[in-house]
């Protein structure tokens, strides 16, 4: 049944915005009316889906996934029907994409469509593991266990990417702030002292010239500085898109940032396939989703060619060691699973072992940054400072 978008009027005459299933234009406007609404509008959802996207509403972010994802677990596991939680999701959330989704979602579950292979036509919001997931837990029957699991695995990455977010904040306002106060002094407050050196036609210090040098060049060629950075920035974006694999090779290798990304990208990926491999995914299928889930390319070479060697019969174990990308205790731990049979507990432990790790040395780089930050900073505030002391110190010694 098709999906309408509606702008209508209570008897109040207040606006009132949504989306209704309907079989026709003529069929949705008199559902609204037969509730009490005046239509003003009603477009069929697929012909305002980009305008929907960009003005009515906000992309869906992974918070919002993870509350829908907890609450139709509960409904789940109460025992309402799909449609009738499909519905009553739809009803309670307060987000316009989200609405349209789910409301083309409980189309193709009542037009014989499983969960999975309706969330499938919505990759953009829901990722593969999200629907292998899905697709597991309909085939063993234990769905409102997986959408569960599924709600904690959204959380867990919440929190994971909230803490990286949050330790990485206070050095790039730092960064900022201290990029701008370092220009307007060059552009603004050094030339009006240094203009009174000038003007005494002396031999100034070293350093006195250098920062006239530094500030004049600022002022005069701004225009070829901005030109610059806007072409650095260009060609690091042209870098990215053109070349992902070499960018991702040189961020992977930048000294303590690439060791904590490592860490955090091995944390993913294991958390990844352990969730998918409890919840009934084989290997091979649970290795080809979260090489696509892994961001960076050079190391989703590797789990790629890792997965050839499994599908040539090699153990996923070894084929790790092979692969020379994940530390030594990886493999061994795995290996340990392997033999015991509880691989997918073991690929849980190593994602938390690599996360506890990533969170120390993210947090160790961090009271790092901040004192380097501090004193490069306050290095040039004292050169700066010192700079225009110099001349005025000379001029007292003359006149005494």
């Amino acid at each position: 049944m098709p999906v309408y978008r509606y702008v209508a009027l209570t008897q109040k005459g207040k606006q009132h915005s949504g989306i209704i299933d309907a079989e026709s234009d003529k069929n949705a406007r008199r559902k609204l009316q037969e509730s009490g609404l005046l239509p003003v509008q009603v477009v069929k959802a697929s012909e305002t889906a980009e305008g929907v996207s960009s003005l009515f509403s906000r992309k869906i972010r992974q918070v919002e996934l993870g509350a829908f994802t907890r609450h139709m677990a509960t409904l789940l596991a109460a025992g309402i029907p799909m449609v009738q939680v499909i519905d009553s999701l739809q009803r309670q959330t307060g987000h316009a994409m989200l609405q349209m989704v789910l409301a083309e979602i409980k189309n193709d579950i009542i037009e014989g469509s499983s969960l999975a292979d309706a969330l499938n036509k919505h990759s953009a919001t829901f990722s593969p593991v999200y629907i292998n997931m899905v697709r597991a837990g309909e085939m063993s029957g234990t769905l409102d266990v997986v959408m569960e699991r599924l709600a904690d695995f959204i959380d867990r990455q919440q929190e994971l990417s909230g803490r990286v977010k949050s330790a990485l904040l206070y050095p790039a306002f730092m960064a900022v702030v201290g990029a701008a106060i370092l220009v307007c002094l060059l552009t603004i407050v050094v030339p009006s002292i240094t203009g009174i050196f000038l003007e005494m036609q002396k031999t100034l210090p070293m350093p006195t010239r250098i920062l006239i040098g530094v500030s004049s060049g600022l002022r005069q060629h701004w225009q070829l500085i901005s030109l610059f950075l806007i072409m650095v920035a260009v060609g690091i974006n042209a870098l990215r898109r053109y070349r992902r694999d070499l960018w991702d090779s040189l961020i992977l290798a930048i000294p303590g940032v690439g060791s904590v990304l490592s860490m955090f990208v091995t944390a993913r990926f294991a958390r990844t396939v352990g969730s998918l491999l409890q919840n009934g995914i084989s290997l091979p299928v649970a290795l080809k989703v979260g090489r696509n889930i892994v961001y960076y390319q050079p190391v989703a070479k590797k789990i790629g060619e890792i997965l050839e060697k499994i599908n040539h019969g090699a153990t996923f174990s070894s084929s790790l060691r092979e692969s020379g990308w994940f530390a030594d205790f990886v493999p061994q731990m795995l290996a340990a699973g392997e033999q015991s049979g509880e691989l997918d507990k073991m690929c849980m432990k190593v994602a938390e072992v690599f996360e506890k790790q990533a969170e120390r040395r993210l947090t160790i780089f961090v009271t790092m940054v901040e004192p380097v930050m501090i004193l490069v900073m306050g290095s040039v505030v004292g050169f700066v400072v010192m700079a225009i002391l110099l001349p005025i110190f000379a001029i007292q010694q003359l006149v005494h």
